[in-house]
C-alpha cells in the first residue's frame, strides 16, 4: 500500500474527511477487555455464511488509514449472514498502542471506532505465528461456511521494500516491534498453511503483489486471490461497498466476492479519480498455468539465439509498474506474439494467453491520465528485469521462490537468468538528457503537466516529484500556488519519444477558463540554451473528455486530435 505522503498530495479524493477518533472511548473500551477477552471472543457462534478476517498490521506511515477503513467496516457491521473480525495494530503515536482484535459492529458514527477490540498485547505482526494464530482465532470464535482472508499492509510483491541486494520479501510490515522487517511471502503462505484453515479468498490490500510468483505460492491454500499489481493509493479497498454487497448477497462464492472485490475497487477510485490496479485469480487454474509458463520459458531459452532482441524489445515495450522490473504478463506475451517470426514461441504464448482466460476471474485498471499504459495491464504481473534492474542476490533469492523449484522443465527463473546474462544495450538508456519541459499558464486554474516516457512510464508534479523514471518534477502548482510545472530529464534518458500533455483539472465555476497555456524547452544537447516557446493553446472546461472513455481508441484519437478542451497533447519531445 502505497505511504501516506504521496496520496495525501492528490487533490481529487473522495475521502477527503477529517477523522477526529476519541482516544478516551477506545481507552475505556480496552480497559473493559484487559486481561481477558470480550464476551463475543469467549463464545462461539452460530455459522454464519461468511467470516471476514482483515489482518491489518498498520504499525507504520500508513496507521490513519487503518483507522478509516475499520470505520468504513462499522457502516456495514457484522450481522447473522457475514461476521467482519479485525486484528489491527496502530502505529505508536495512535489510540490504542497495543494490539487489539475483535467483531466490527455497526455504527454510522462516522470519525470513531465503537467496536470492542480487545488488546491482546504488542505483538509482532510480521511474525508468522502472529498471523497463523488469527486466522485459527477468527475461525473457532466465528466459524463460518467461507472465509475470506484480507492481508492490510504494506506490499512489495516478491522481493524487499530496501533496494539494496536482500532475501525474498513478500508484504506486512511492524516498525515498532520488527524495525526494517518485512515477512516473506514463503512466510506468509506458511502461515496460512499452518492455521489449517480452508480458506474461500485472500485478498492482498497492499501494492505490488499482482504476480505470478505471488499467485503460484498460495496454490492449495484458498479458492481465490485478490491484488494489485501496481502501487495501490493509501485508502485501500472500499470495505463499506464491498461489505455491504456481500451482506445483501452472502451466498456468493469465492469467484463472485472476488469479482466484487475488482470491481467495487475499480468504482471507487474512478469516483475519486485515482490511478489503480485490481485484478482476481482463480487458482484452481494455477498448475495448469504454471506448466504454461515453464514450457513458454522453455522455448524462449530455445530461442534465444535468434529471437534475443524481440524478446527484449517486448520486455521494453510492455507495462511495468512501480518497481520496473515488475511488467505485465499479458501486455508482455501479447507484443511478443506480434512481433516475434517463430511459430513455436506463437504456439506457446498462445497456450498460456488460452489459460490466462480462465485463471484471470476479473481486471481492473484506471488512470485519471487517459494516455496511461496503465489501461494496457491485464491482470499479472512477472519478473522480467534488464541487467541493470537486478543483482546476482536477487537472481538467487528468486530461484527459492516455489514457481522455480527444480522441475522437468525450466523455469521463468531459468529464463531471466538467460535473459539478464546476455542483455544488450537494446534494454539500457542510451540517449543525452538534461532538457527541461515547462509550463506556465495566465490564470489561477489548476493545470497538470505530464510527461510519457518511452517506456510508458508518466511523471508528473501531481504524482509527486520523483514520478517517472528519467525525470524529475517541480511541485504541483497546487502545493506551490505558482501557475507552473516543470520536469527535468536526467543526463542519460531512455531513446524515443516523449509525449507532452496538459490537464485543466477543476469544478470550480470561478477557475474554469478559459486560460491561455504555454509550454517551453530548454535543451542545451540541442543548443537551446534558454527558456524557447515550442507551443500555445486556450483551454477550459466546456468540451471535456467523456467520463466513460474507458481507454476507447475513438476517443485516443480524438485526444491525440486536441477535440477537448480540458486536455492538450502538447507536443513530442524526441531522443
Amino acid at each position: 500500500m502505497e505511504g501516506m505522503s504521496q496520496w495525501y498530495g492528490i487533490r481529487f479524493l473522495r475521502k477527503q474527511v477529517v477523522f477526529l477518533f476519541s482516544a478516551l472511548a477506545v481507552m475505556a473500551a480496552l480497559c473493559a477487555g484487559c486481561g481477558g477477552s470480550s464476551a463475543d471472543d469467549q463464545a462461539v457462534h452460530d455459522y454464519a455464511k461468511w467470516t471476514y478476517m482483515v489482518y491489518a498490521a498498520a504499525d507504520s506511515d500508513i496507521s490513519e488509514a487503518a483507522k478509516l477503513d475499520i470505520d468504513e467496516m462499522e457502516t456495514v457491521g457484522s450481522g447473522p449472514d457475514v461476521t467482519i473480525v479485525v486484528q489491527v495494530d496502530f502505529s505508536p503515536s495512535d489510540s490504542p498502542s497495543d494490539t487489539s482484535r475483535g467483531m466490527v459492529i455497526q455504527d454510522d458514527n462516522q470519525g470513531e471506532i465503537v467496536s470492542d477490540l480487545v488488546s491482546i498485547g504488542k505483538k509482532n505482526m510480521t511474525d508468522p505465528q502472529t498471523l497463523s494464530e488469527f486466522i485459527r482465532w477468527a475461525a473457532a470464535t466465528y466459524p463460518a461456511e467461507h472465509y475470506a482472508l484480507v492481508l492490510w499492509s504494506h506490499g512489495s510483491g516478491w522481493k524487499s521494500l530496501d533496494p539494496a541486494p536482500a532475501v525474498a520479501k513478500g508484504m506486512i510490515v511492524d516498525t515498532s516491534d520488527a524495525p526494517g522487517e518485512i515477512m516473506s511471502l514463503q512466510d506468509i503462505a506458511g502461515a496460512v498453511r499452518q492455521s489449517g484453515v480452508d480458506l474461500d479468498l485472500i485478498n492482498f490490500d497492499t501494492c505490488l503483489m499482482g504476480m505470478y510468483e505471488v499467485a503460484y505460492e498460495f496454490r492449495g491454500l484458498a479458492r481465490a486471490i485478490t491484488f494489485s499489481e501496481e502501487r495501490y493509493p493509501v485508502f485501500g479497498d472500499p470495505y463499506d461497498d464491498i461489505l455491504r454487497e456481500l451482506s445483501l448477497n452472502p451466498d456468493m462464492d469465492a469467484r463472485e466476492l472476488a469479482q466484487v472485490i475488482t470491481a467495487r475497487c475499480r468504482d471507487f477510485y474512478v469516483s475519486a479519480g485515482i490511478p489503480m490496479t485490481k485484478s482476481a485469480l482463480d487458482l484452481a487454474y494455477i498448475d495448469e498455468f504454471h506448466a504454461g509458463i515453464s514450457d513458454l520459458a522453455r522455448g524462449m531459452i530455445e530461442a534465444m539465439d535468434t529471437q534475443r532482441d524481440t524478446i527484449q524489445a517486448a520486455r521494453n515495450d510492455s507495462v511495468s509498474y512501480d518497481f520496473p522490473e515488475n511488467h505485465d504478463l499479458g501486455d508482455f506475451l501479447a507484443i511478443l506474439s506480434g512481433t516475434t517470426d517463430s511459430i513455436e514461441l506463437q504456439d506457446a504464448i498462445g497456450q498460456v494467453q488460452e489459460v490466462m482466460s480462465d485463471l484471470i476471474i476479473s481486471d481492473a485498471a484506471y488512470s485519471p491520465l487517459p494516455i496511461d499504459g496503465l489501461y494496457r495491464s491485464q491482470g499479472l504481473a512477472v519478473f522480467l528485469p534488464k541487467s541493470s534492474q537486478v543483482s546476482e542476490s536477487d537472481l538467487d533469492a528468486y530461484s527459492y521462490l516455489a514457481c522455480n523449484e527444480p522441475s522437468a522443465s525450466p523455469t521463468w527463473g531459468d529464463f531471466v537468468e538467460l535473459l539478464v546474462s546476455g542483455d544488450t544495450t537494446l534494454s539500457e538508456p542510451s540517449a543525452q538528457g538534461g532538457f527541461t519541459v515547462r509550463i506556465e499558464w495566465d490564470t489561477e486554474a489548476d493545470l497538470d503537466l505530464y510527461i510519457v516516457e518511452p517506456g510508458g512510464t508518466i511523471a508528473s508534479p501531481v504524482l509527486g516529484p520523483s514520478s517517472g523514471a528519467y525525470g524529475e518534477c517541480s511541485l504541483d502548482s497546487n502545493e506551490s500556488l505558482v501557475s507552473l510545472e516543470y520536469y527535468v530529464a536526467d543526463e542519460n534518458v531512455e531513446t524515443g519519444a516523449y509525449d507532452i500533455w496538459v490537464r485543466f483539472y477543476g469544478d470550480d465555476p470561478s477557475l474554469s477558463g478559459p486560460t491561455t497555456v504555454s509550454w517551453y524547452i530548454l535543451d542545451p544537447v540541442n543548443g537551446i540554451n534558454e527558456y524557447t516557446l515550442e507551443a500555445q493553446t486556450v483551454m477550459d472546461l466546456e468540451n471535456q473528455v467523456p467520463s466513460g472513455w474507458s481507454g476507447s481508441e475513438t476517443e485516443m484519437r480524438s485526444l491525440m486530435n486536441n477535440e477537448y478542451s480540458n486536455w492538450w497533447y502538447a507536443g513530442t519531445l524526441a531522443r
